[in-house]
């Protein structure tokens, strides 16, 4: 009979064990798998909000040989900008020169690079650089590249995430041969 207790009692006690042992796990696996979903959902929307203004700018590139309405301009340029600001710490460090390498694009071949500290004016017009279809098509193809790395962040997994980079405009120039700072062609 005393048999018999202790091995309830033993019993008992190594399922409660058990038991807590498991709930301990299951919360702390569980706590950890909400907190990484929750990050991954950041990193979906602060990707998708940059891509969506990226391509929008992107596509004011696309037609900039036709289409040189400043104003519409600007407005896609600060909301890229405002994004870009928005999201500055949640991008992974090899995305932190980002808001200055598209400003670098977008002045490259549009001019407008400062256009979010600009006053407006009416002679808005006049601040538009002539098109050039060789910094047009520099600052397009970087846009696509940028995107491209955005798209991959995005998708990563939370480990991978943090180590996605993207080049700044000026390596980016220099890698693919297209302009060499302080070089000659």
């Amino acid at each position: 009979m005393a048999t018999d207790f202790l091995d309830s009692a033993l019993t008992l006690i190594g399922s409660t064990l058990a038991a807590s042992v498991g709930a301990f796990f299951s919360a702390r696996f569980g706590g950890r798998q909400r907190a990484q979903a929750g990050e991954a959902k950041q990193r979906r929307t602060t990707a998708s909000m940059i891509i969506d203004r990226l391509l929008a700018v992107r596509a004011l590139l696309r037609e900039a040989q036709q289409f040189r309405d400043v104003a519409d301009w600007r407005d896609a340029i600060e909301s890229l900008y405002e994004a870009l600001d928005d999201a500055r710490y949640r991008l992974p460090d090899g995305f932190r020169h980002v808001k200055r390498s598209v400003r670098s694009a977008i002045g490259e071949a549009t001019s407008l690079s400062l256009t979010d500290s600009w006053p407006r004016s009416q002679n808005d017009a006049d601040d538009l650089a002539d098109y050039n279809g060789e910094w047009t098509t520099n600052a397009m193809d970087y846009f696509d590249v940028v995107v491209d790395s955005l798209r991959a962040w995005r998708d990563a997994s939370a480990k991978a995430a943090d180590r996605t980079s993207v080049r700044s405009f000026d390596s980016w120039l220099a890698a693919t041969n297209r302009y060499v700072p302080g070089g000659t062609r």
